[in-house]
């Protein structure tokens, strides 16, 4: 009976929780006229990868939810964690308002336009992204989940919402 009380007093404390944030959560981003919601998932976990190498990615991760706005800023919240073998660990808050620009052609024409060290986390059929040069990351405009695999260990997911 204890275990019943228990499960019901959690369960209301959830649904109460839900509805007290839900509307601040609905309302955010109304007055900055946002175009899409891109979350991003990266992780560099092969040590024997070129691209973990520490003058690469490194050993880590980087997790990002951001805001496009219109007018070519960003809002971004996320972290990033790194790995150093024999030295230890830790992660860094990534916060902030970032430029944007948008750019309408191939994969190869992008890569060309912002340098070989961005990544194009995924193919938009119409030939349109979204681009942050500060972080070096490119994604599709068109809604849909991405995926860009470069080795064993080496992944990065998109989710591009509007």
């Amino acid at each position: 009976m204890r275990l019943v009380r228990v499960i019901l007093v959690s369960a209301a404390l959830v649904v109460a929780t839900l509805g007290a944030t839900s509307g601040s959560v609905l309302a955010y981003g109304k007055a900055d006229q946002p175009l899409a919601q891109v979350e991003l998932s990266a992780n560099c976990v092969n040590r024997s990868s070129d691209y973990c190498a520490p003058d690469m990615f490194g050993l880590g991760g980087i997790w990002l939810w951001i805001e496009v706005d219109q007018g070519g800023t960003a809002d971004i919240a996320g972290s990033g964690c790194g790995h150093v073998p024999g030295i230890g660990s830790g992660a860094e808050s990534i916060r902030g308002e970032f430029p944007w620009w948008s750019f309408h052609g191939t994969v190869g024409d992008l890569i060309a336009t912002f340098g070989p060290e961005t990544l194009v986390v995924g193919e938009d059929p119409g030939g349109d992204y979204y681009v942050f040069p500060e972080f070096g990351f490119a994604f599709p405009v068109t809604t849909g989940h991405y995926a860009l695999h470069l080795d064993r260990g080496v992944f990065l997911q998109s989710q591009v919402a509007p």
